[in-house]
């Protein structure tokens, strides 16, 4: 019979339609439901890639006797975090408020009648377990509270709405300071794993922000170690190409086997900036086979999906690992041990593949991934998000540089992104392919747009997009920006204050600063230039100075505007000969004929030759 969430588009949702959970999605009809019957609200946020939610799924929601107490106890809403980032950093950041740590997926919610928060965790077993208290016994407990105990329960649930409706960072004024920088690479540096690469001890994330920072000071040991021992395999999947969502061990080995499209796209920029800038071919290599995965896999039409799951048929890794049965008599011994295809294996009892030397044996991984074919791909997120999309046709632009067809693509990646997601003058956070969009973007939608439209405009010189990026950041400024702060969303449920530190990916907030720098110069705009000294001033420097390794992007945008965003300008084919690629020193096509070195309204230098331009910014 299924519930209500069978008429979702949410792929994350539709996996839900058919439990014996009576789910509601997030709106109207669960609070009026809750409200009229005074009961609890169950919240449970997750997306569909996610591992320990399936998990969840199969232990307590596909369980007959816990869905009937969930049904005859609570109102349960399922939300796709994907979907609407605004609820789920919402309930994160409450999180981190009650445990003083990050959370995750599920994130497990539990609310009044009336939605305030009284309860939360992220995955709960069935039964005791993990030192948890089991869903089971942790139903019967509220249960009782709730009909016993109402009045004190609903005491502290009052409070702790109260701390979620201010949840804002505490705000300082900037100085500028020298050692900003030091300060983030010092940092960094003492949390470096020297053997292996990456930051801290297992579990291991890719951290790109930090490694594009760290790329732009000038660490190539750092960065180039970690860029190097993540594409030996395990993370890094050496045949269909594409990185996982992280490590669980030092060596990168081990995978959480989800692959999300924020990651590769980020990853990919990071690979293609370091081919650029140091000719390792292996760079090459993997920026390459991250976009052919991309484009491969993961698009269709132009448009890239969310994400693509960890499980097949339930099971982890299934369709990413082999047996040793399956290809002992396909290579010999010293290929078996090069590709670490043992009769042992690395993970559960089969192999995933990685080579230590990280030679690229592409005869024996086209015969793996001939075994794949037979094999049922993992399920793919067919979700179409703007920013997601915005940061993958970016890195398409850098590759481009390498490649110029993915120029191109590229291009036409944008046009049919703005099809499907600028409508009626509106940008749209999310939509399933060949369905309508119905959430309107938010922050991040907009500062990754924006992102990308510097990027494009860098590399066609084409007006349109430079005037597109200066309506965009209009918009931007209008919608979430008030008081010299930044909200998620214009009109969400909740306003919460976007974060300055970076988390899965790079701050919105920090991005947007980042456009609204290379804007102001490209369109000698003072008004964006101010919105971001204003900022700057008004605040975030004290949370910096606490803990400055979570700002790398925000300590590039401290770095940009201290060291001031100029921009060259000349006719479009004097521009075209300049072989410059720098943050700091923007393209803009103009009527001069010669080259003209300028900042906001005035201009410091003029150059007869590319020569001299090439010479005077790398001297700079």
């Amino acid at each position: 019979m299924g519930n209500r969430l069978k008429f979702e588009d949410s792929p994350y949702l539709q996996q839900h339609k058919d439990n014996p959970v009576d789910w509601f999605p997030w709106g109207k009809d669960a609070f009026e439901k809750a409200k009229n019957e005074k009961k609890p609200i169950f919240v449970s946020i997750g997306y569909s890639s996610c591992h320990w939610c399936h998990v969840m799924e199969r232990e307590s929601f596909e369980n007959i006797e816990i869905a009937k107490l969930l049904n005859e106890n609570f109102i349960s809403i399922k939300i796709d975090r994907e979907d609407r980032p605004d609820l789920d950093k919402h309930y994160q950041t409450l999180y981190n408020i009650v445990y003083r740590k990050g959370g995750g997926w599920p994130l497990s919610v539990f609310l009044t009648h009336e939605k305030k928060p009284f309860h939360i965790d992220t995955y709960i077993p069935p039964k005791d377990n993990y030192g948890k208290m089991g869903i089971t016994k942790l139903i019967s407990v509220i249960k009782g509270k709730y009909t016993t105990q109402f009045d004190k329960l609903n005491l502290s649930a009052n409070k702790l709405d109260e701390m979620s409706k201010t949840i804002t960072p505490k705000h300082e004024k900037f100085i500028e300071d020298s050692d900003f920088i030091k300060l983030f690479v010092d940092g960094k540096k003492r949390s470096f794993d020297n053997r292996f690469g990456g930051f801290s001890e297992a579990p291991k994330f890719p951290h790109t922000s930090s490694l594009k920072a760290l790329s732009i000071f000038g660490e190539s040991e750092v960065v180039d170690t970690t860029l190097r021992n993540m594409a030996k395999g395990g993370l890094y999947d050496l045949i269909d190409g594409g990185f996982c969502r992280y490590s669980v061990d030092e060596k990168w080995l081990v995978p959480h086997f989800e692959k999300m499209t924020y990651d590769n796209a980020l990853l990919l920029e990071v690979y293609a900036n370091r081919f650029l800038q140091t000719g390792e071919k292996l760079f090459k290599r993997i920026a390459i086979e991250t976009a052919e995965f991309l484009i491969n896999k993961m698009s269709q039409d132009n448009l890239f999906f969310s994400a693509s799951d960890a499980d097949t048929d339930g099971e982890e890794g299934k369709y990413f690992t082999y047996s040793f049965d399956e290809v002992k008599d396909k290579f010999s011994e010293i290929a078996l041990k090069e590709l670490s295809l043992t009769p042992y294996g690395n993970f559960e009892g089969k192999s995933i593949v990685r080579v230590e030397s990280l030679t690229n044996f592409s005869d024996e991984f086209k015969i793996l991934r001939e075994i794949r074919k037979d094999r049922k791909y993992p399920f793919v997120d067919k979700k179409i998000i703007l920013s997601w999309n915005s940061m993958v046709i970016k890195s398409l632009l850098r590759l481009s540089l390498i490649e110029p067809k993915y120029l191109d693509i590229a291009i036409k990646s944008l046009d049919s992104l703005l099809e499907n997601l600028y409508l009626d003058g509106e940008f749209y956070h999310s939509k399933l392919f060949q369905k309508d969009a119905k959430i309107l973007a938010f922050l991040e939608d907009y500062a990754y747009f924006s992102d990308m439209l510097v990027e494009i405009y860098q590399r066609t010189l084409n007006k349109k997009y430079l005037d597109l990026l200066e309506k965009v950041l209009d918009m931007a400024i209008n919608k979430f920006s008030k008081d010299l702060r930044w909200f998620i969303s214009e009109n969400g449920d909740f306003q919460t204050e976007a974060e300055i530190e970076d988390s899965s990916y790079p701050s919105s907030v920090a991005i947007i600063f980042q456009s609204l720098l290379s804007a102001s110069t490209l369109k000698d705009h003072f008004v964006f230039l101010d919105i971001v000294e204003n900022c700057l001033e008004q605040g975030y420097y004290s949370t910096y100075l606490k803990y400055p390794t979570a700002f790398a992007t925000l300590t590039d945008v401290m770095y940009r505007y201290k060291k001031q965003v100029m921009v060259i300008k000349s006719t479009k084919e004097n521009l075209e000969k300049l072989k410059i690629d720098s943050s700091l020193f923007l393209k803009k096509v103009d009527s001069c004929t010669n080259y003209q070195i300028c900042g906001i309204a005035n201009c410091i230098a003029s150059f007869d030759n590319p020569d001299e331009v090439e010479n005077f910014v790398l001297n700079r």
